[in-house]
């Protein structure tokens, strides 16, 4: 692959997101998957279609974010926070919480985790 094929696959993805208000990403790779992270998405997906949302908010399935022993993680952005140990039940709280008040007790703090010290996070859809 080259240089201009990855800048083409990068740019189509920003205009993707750049379509929507928020994006939770949520990890789906095995560690994650193991301990529903599907499911979340699933659930994810109904609240947001429940409240008329689609054009609003995306939720994607995405690779490791790290740290997999708090998964599974989701990343809510613009806003740069990380959830820990989501679970499907949590769904319709993560929702609600888009654009406001984040679900405080679930923030990872990155800054303070060491295993995230160093990251710039890029990830991209699986």
């Amino acid at each position: 692959m080259t240089n201009e094929e990855l800048l083409e696959i990068v740019n189509k993805e920003n205009e993707e997101n750049a379509k929507y208000r928020q994006c939770v990403s949520v990890c789906a790779v095995t560690g994650c998957a193991a301990v529903r992270s599907n499911e979340l998405v699933a659930e994810l997906q109904a609240e947001v279609k429940k409240r008329g949302l689609e054009n609003e908010v995306q939720i994607k399935k995405v690779g490791c974010m790290g740290l997999c022993a708090a998964g599974p993680i989701i990343s809510v952005q613009p806003d740069n926070i990380f959830y820990r140990e989501m679970t499907p039940e949590e769904a319709p709280a993560v929702i609600d919480s888009l654009g406001k008040e984040p679900l405080r007790e679930k923030i990872i703090d990155t800054a303070k985790e060491p295993f995230f010290a160093r990251q710039e996070k890029h990830a991209l859809v699986n």
